[in-house]
């Protein structure tokens, strides 16, 4: 019989953050504080849960996280979290340039008439990873017979920002200083052009500066 018991990569982790508590000397509420935090990752309530009472959970948590006893230890535990689901820096730079330059132009397919439609069947993890949203259902339009509609088959697809990951994307690479800016234009109707002419057999269209 199969064994269809699934593993995590934080099996076992609380366990192992119990120990770290315990090999340092420090109050009990201490221990039940970090403990907590590490679960909710809130620090009002970790404060309640570790039984504390006399100031705001706020001022009384954020107070418990500059003490180096506590800082150190949760500090090192989130580390180990992140190591064991590899949450690397490397990661977060490969998923991030994945949304920056995903182009719906890869699986776009123009037809004779000039009309559009996405072709999912070549799409790859890297397109899919900039796609935010996508709806598709099947409409009613009038045809040339008024007593027999025609169907057609609507696509709608929504990438995740551009702008938005490029410019994470150039802060992880320590491309942005201060006020710098990044900018970028997007224009899915030059793609549709390019594919139009590329059917045509014509030649690609220059390029703006080369008119």
């Amino acid at each position: 019989m199969a064994d269809d018991t699934t593993t995590s990569p934080l099996d076992g982790i609380e366990a192992e953050e119990l120990l770290a508590t315990q090999l340092v000397v420090m109050p009990e509420k201490y221990r039940r504080f970090i403990l907590a935090y590490l679960r909710t990752n809130s620090v009002t309530r970790a404060y309640r849960e570790a039984g504390f009472e006399g100031e705001q959970a706020s001022t009384g948590g954020m107070r418990l996280m500059k003490d180096p006893r506590v800082s150190s230890i949760i500090h090192a535990r989130q580390q180990e979290r992140l190591r064991r689901l590899q949450v690397t820096p490397e990661r977060i730079e490969e998923e991030i340039a994945k949304v920056a330059f995903a182009t719906l132009g890869a699986i776009m397919r123009v037809q004779e008439d000039g009309s559009a439609y996405l072709d999912f069947s070549e799409a790859d993890a890297d397109t899919l990873a900039g796609l935010q949203s996508f709806k598709c259902e099947l409409v009613q339009s009038p045809g040339d017979d008024p007593d027999q509609p025609r169907s057609v088959l609507k696509m709608e697809a929504k990438m995740w920002p551009k702008i938005e990951a490029l410019g994470k994307l150039a802060q992880i690479r320590k491309m942005i200083t201060g006020d710098q800016q990044v900018s970028v234009t997007i224009d899915v109707a030059d793609e549709i052009r390019r594919k139009r002419r590329e059917r045509a057999g014509l030649e690609p269209a220059p390029a703006e500066g080369d008119k």
